[in-house]
């Protein structure tokens, strides 16, 4: 009966080329498909290399009227040569139809598929050998009908002229008798095409039998509907994969009841196929692959994709168990959502870690002013009550406790400084680097009298940030470059941005100043930590500190070079797109060092 159905709505050439290759592009491993048949192809994917000059003459020795014209089995695909394409031959027992083209990215992927894929193979051959098979019985039968027509002309003519001769006289006699010569040869030749369009019935039948013994081998759930009659005929491994029997499920309308038993699902199901089908018929063409659930006998939920292919009336379905897929999918999504969960209660603890930590050093620093302000106001008042007796040591110890807690009030307003900049809102914007540049140069310049400094200015690039963030970003990186050249006869200090980049902009302060020791290259961005004495060279270890805390909070990252008594450079990258959001941490780049 499958067979009969198929072959009763078989089509084109094209069209079985078109499904066959829809169906075998979606087998993973499969990146392009052609399917050659008859001199013609169908295709799918980008496949590099054109139609054969053979398959174009055996397509010219076809003709129009005779498409399905088979080839010998030693006719070959001359696309069998280059790398990663594989050639299945589509043939019967004794003829070659056409061959798969497969386009492979990976040889074993499509291991698995090799059983679909030559039972497929067999499937066309079978079904083209049948074709070729009702086409030549049909022809028998027409050039029958057309004999039986002639022969009965002729025995109608020989009667007649028999009747005329018998009138006539005798001597009409001898045409009578050639006349019934040619009716009883007439007679001869016809039963000899009856015996012959009996011969041509029972191969046809063989032939159906080899398909259904086909159909029922295919290594994947197969079935054949007819929209129309509501009728279902399936092979041996769907029974198998969904456990129901030709007995439970003879129509369309037990399978719906059967595999969907929730009327909500099924009627979403049945709607959607609905659609599919009508929409497959109207164009002509293949079924766009669907994803749904199905129910098995034994009660198990298979994820299947149905796929197919028009057929006149019917409809060949394709079932493709992809169960453990979405199991799997559905467990790397369930982890995704945990560790998202679990990024976001880290992320808050540490946001209020940080607040804590920045409301305890804002405290602690307030809290520091008060002894301080009374330590100075004691030495003030010692100096004026005893300053006259005091020898030189006792004012030396005076100046040193005085300037310690100079130093240590500095200290204190580096720290607020350095809290208060994790707590700024920001006000992100298009900034011209060029100008916050040139005007922190002329602040610097009643400090650069007397010194010669050769100022080299590049071309900045506009960003997008806080303008007074990064003021206070250009301003240490430019006042360290002016401290630590300060040793230099000829200071050079450079400013410019790094040519080529996409994704963010690159901006860097180089000097030739006295340098660091990249040993120690972990301390420079560290809050109070210096690589040189405070006798040599001012400061409080504030400063890049700050720098990297303000990068950082604007998405971008920051690293330095250098060597002793070789300069210095600093880096700081900004993301050329605007992040939106505050960075908790500095980078992960394996060229950032922590800082000077």
């Amino acid at each position: 009966m499958a067979a009969q159905n198929v072959l009763f709505a078989l089509p084109g050439i094209m069209r079985i080329s078109e499904f066959c290759a829809q169906l075998l592009v979606s087998i993973p491993g499969i990146t392009a498909c052609r399917v050659c048949l008859g001199g013609q192809s169908a295709q799918a994917g980008e496949m590099v290399s054109s139609v054969c000059a053979d398959c174009k003459a055996l397509r010219h020795l076809a003709g129009e009227d005779d498409p399905l014209l088979p080839t010998t089995l030693d006719f070959r695909c001359n696309l069998a040569d280059p790398p990663g394409i594989r050639v299945i031959p589509i043939e019967s027992f004794q003829h070659r139809f056409g061959f798969f083209v497969l386009k492979v990215d990976q040889a074993d992927r499509g291991e698995p598929y090799q059983p679909f894929i030559s039972n497929l193979a067999n499937n066309v051959a079978l079904i083209l050998e049948n074709h070729g098979q009702k086409n030549l019985l049909q022809k028998a039968h027409d050039d029958l009908e057309r004999k039986v027509i002639e022969r009965t002309q002729e025995l109608t003519a020989a009667n007649q002229a028999l009747t005329a001769s018998r009138l006539a006289a005798l001597d009409s006699m001898k045409a009578a008798v050639q006349a019934q010569q040619r009716a009883e040869q007439a007679s001869t030749i016809l039963q000899r095409e009856i015996a012959e369009h009996k011969q041509a019935e029972a191969d046809l039948r063989e032939s159906e039998e080899r398909f259904k013994a086909l159909f029922n081998k295919a290594a994947i759930p197969l079935c054949i509907i007819n929209k129309e009659k509501g009728t279902l005929i399936f092979n041996a491994q769907f029974q198998q994969v969904f456990g129901y029997s030709p007995e439970e499920i003879p129509t369309m309308n037990e399978w719906w009841q059967l595999a969907y038993p929730d009327p909500v699902y099924r009627q979403w199901v049945l709607t959607a196929c609905e659609a599919e089908l009508q929409r497959a018929i109207e164009e002509k063409t293949s079924l766009r692959p669907i994803e749904y659930r199905v129910t098995c006998k034994n009660g198990n939920n298979l994820a299947m994709v149905v796929s197919g292919s028009a057929i006149g009336e019917n409809f060949l379905l394709t079932f493709f168990d992809v169960t453990e897929r979405k199991q799997a999918e559905e467990e790397i999504q369930k982890l995704n959502l945990e560790l998202e969960k679990r990024v976001i209660a880290r992320t808050s603890q540490l946001k209020a870690a940080n607040r804590e930590l920045e409301s305890f050093a804002y405290s602690v620093s307030h809290d520091l002013r008060a002894p301080l302000r009374h330590i100075d106001g004691f030495l003030e008042l010692l100096e004026k009550k005893s300053g006259k007796w005091l020898d030189e040591i006792s004012r030396h110890y005076m100046d040193n406790i005085s300037g310690a807690a100079q130093k240590m009030s500095l200290l204190i307003d580096d720290l607020l400084s350095f809290s208060r900049m994790g707590r700024q809102a920001m006000s992100p914007k298009k900034v011209d680097l060029g100008n916050l540049v040139r005007d922190i140069i002329r602040e610097l310049a009643p400090d650069a009298v007397g010194r010669n400094i050769d100022w080299c200015i590049g071309d900045l690039p506009g960003v997008n940030g806080d303008a007074a963030m990064l003021r206070i970003v250009l301003v240490n990186l430019i006042s360290n470059a002016f401290k630590f050249t300060r040793p230099r006869e000829k200071a050079r200090i450079e400013i410019g941005s790094l040519p080529g980049q996409n994704t963010e902009t690159v901006i860097f302060v180089r000097d030739n100043g006295v340098g660091f020791d990249m040993t120690y290259k972990d301390k420079l961005f560290g809050v109070f930590q210096r690589l040189h004495r405070a006798d040599e060279f001012e400061g409080t270890g504030i400063g890049l500190a700050n720098v990297r805390r303000l990068i950082a909070r604007h998405g971008g990252r920051t690293w330095a070079e250098s060597a002793l008594d070789q300069g210095a450079t600093f880096y700081v990258a900004l993301p050329q797109t605007p992040q939106g959001v505050e960075m908790n941490h500095a980078n992960n780049d394996p060229h950032t060092a922590p800082g000077r």
